[in-house]
């Protein structure tokens, strides 16, 4: 066999392979972060309630929860809700994780000191606002105010 015929066959061999495993990388991969059946429901036994902070009028209240993830573990997660809401998605006024010492001062404004170490540990806030909480004194989520009152930061590697 003439060696040029040798090269192109073990060539298309190689890339028939790397196609095949990218494929089965690809779906196991799905299979397992679509699988899971994260519900973030309060009748959902995988969800264990830490706390509920309510305002003192009792329509909005924050709730510390922790999610059993399996394999990939536990999570920590802080949502924001109106009480009627309680018992839907708790992920619809997702919060980052790095709010501690929850105060409300009235019903629309709360006093929270932000802990940047859980945060970088739990990875499960919401992305979009922990830029926010990082850098601000005021934060407007919804109709809630959060005072910042303090901050501490991840300790560095």
């Amino acid at each position: 066999m003439p060696r040029r015929l040798c090269f192109r066959k073990f060539r298309y061999f190689c890339q028939v392979q790397v196609k095949t495993l990218l494929f089965y990388i690809v779906i196991s991969t799905s299979i397992i972060f679509l699988g899971c059946g994260e519900d973030h429901v309060i009748t959902n036994p995988a969800v264990e309630l830490k706390e509920l902070k309510y305002n003192r009028s009792h329509d909005y209240c924050i709730v510390t929860y922790i999610l059993d993830v399996g394999a990939r573990g536990e999570r920590l997660y802080k949502s924001l809700l109106k009480t009627k809401d309680l018992d839907g998605n708790l992920l619809k006024g997702h919060l980052p994780t790095g709010i501690e010492n929850v105060q409300w001062l009235n019903n629309r404004t709360v006093n929270v000191e932000y802990n940047s170490s859980i945060e970088s540990l739990n990875a499960s806030g919401n992305q979009e606002l922990i830029p926010l909480f990082q850098k601000r004194d005021t934060v407007q989520v919804g109709e809630i105010k959060f005072l910042v009152v303090s901050r501490e930061k991840a300790a560095s590697n």
